[in-house]
């Protein structure tokens, strides 16, 4: 979308029929029971006239780690593991999280603005970060983006996260006066964006997701790889797969994705809510090879039947034993963090952990 264009018509503008809404639905839960019951399946299998079952996880210290990490989505006062991308109010324990990745608040709340509101950044003072947009009452929040980036929607209609930068515009749609404040990120300039390839939410989604997993002893890889996810109509399940790890190795990822919603990741077995967020999604997944029982699938709808992106960033437990406890807000490696091809990323990603031995039933 270029600069200054209006927001994109909302779904309800659109007209979509109830019917068929209502298909899509029964078709992306019938497919959705078949692909859980066969995932089911390969968690045993037949060896040596025995049945042998699958590790309960793929490698030492992967369920801890991952299932802790919460998966984003719309219940108030939740706040997700990508600040940039959950329904998030402000309040103390809000700002202590920014405060963790060394966003700072930029003074108080902006006067009330009428909506629609289309204007530049302010309070970023040339580097990245968030703007938080909350409707004042009885205003509705539709939807909104920094320019040139996808619209997406808030959680309750009250308030929505823009990643942006310095001297990038505002666009947001909706009814009554909204309020703005921005937190700035002084090591994330526009500079070093655009260096790593990355939108500024997706890149601080993963900023907070590997915090949060480096307190727990995990190191994040430098590569990320992008996977193009094409429009699909209303009903149409989609899948999508990180990088293979090869050999019987297994690897663990962080997904952060746009223009697609997730319906369901087969381990740690995650199914989003009907709350999820619109067009943004979080969550992680190993993948050990496609005919393990640890494939690495995400199961994602396109509600908007405009396609998206998904990025994946590999992450490791440290081998060396767990990490020192932060003694302050220390910045995340987005410098080193680069979008590359699937075919070189390889070389710089982390050693593939070799999968749990089965156990005998």
């Amino acid at each position: 979308m270029s600069r200054g264009e209006a927001p994109k018509p909302t779904k309800a503008a659109r007209g979509a029929p109830i019917a068929a809404a209502l298909v899509t639905l029964l078709l992306v839960a019938g497919f959705l029971t078949l692909w859980a019951v066969d995932g089911l399946e390969g968690l045993t299998e037949r060896r040596g006239g025995g049945t042998v079952a699958a590790p309960a996880e793929p490698f030492a210290g992967a369920h801890a780690a991952l299932s802790a990490l919460p998966v984003p989505h719309c219940a108030e006062g939740h706040g997700g593991p990508d600040i940039a991308f959950a329904g998030m109010p402000d309040g103390p324990d809000f700002d202590a999280r920014l405060a963790a990745l060394g966003l700072v608040p930029d003074g108080d709340w902006s006067p009330p603005l009428p909506l629609p509101l289309d204007r530049p950044a302010e309070g970023l003072d040339g580097a990245c970060g968030l703007v938080a947009v909350r409707a004042e009452r009885g205003g509705i929040i539709d939807r909104g983006a920094a320019a040139g980036e996808p619209h997406h929607g808030p959680c309750s209609k009250e308030l929505l996260w823009v990643g942006a930068c310095g001297g990038d515009r505002l666009a947001v749609s909706g009814m009554g006066q909204v309020r703005l404040r921005a937190y700035a990120a002084p090591w994330l300039t526009p500079d070093t964006l655009r260096e790593t390839g990355l939108p500024s939410d997706v890149a601080l989604a993963f900023a907070d997701a590997e915090s949060r997993l480096g307190s727990a002893g995990w190191t994040s890889s430098e590569a990320v790889v992008r996977v193009a996810v094409a429009a699909a109509s209303p009903g149409t399940p989609l899948e999508v797969r990180p990088p293979d790890a090869g050999h019987g190795g297994c690897r663990a990822w962080i997904a952060v994705g746009r223009g697609v919603e997730l319906v369901h990741a087969h381990w740690p077995p995650t199914t989003a809510s009907a709350q999820t967020l619109t067009d943004r999604f979080l969550a992680p997944t190993v993948a050990c090879g496609s005919r393990t029982a640890y494939p690495g699938t995400l199961l994602l709808s396109d509600a908007e039947q405009d396609g998206g992106e998904v990025w994946f960033r590999a992450v490791r437990p440290d081998v060396l034993g767990p990490a020192l406890p932060p003694t302050g807000p220390r910045p995340p490696l987005i410098f080193a963090m680069r979008v590359v091809p699937e075919a070189e990323a390889e070389a710089t990603l982390p050693e593939a952990l070799p999968l749990a031995p089965p156990a005998a039933l």
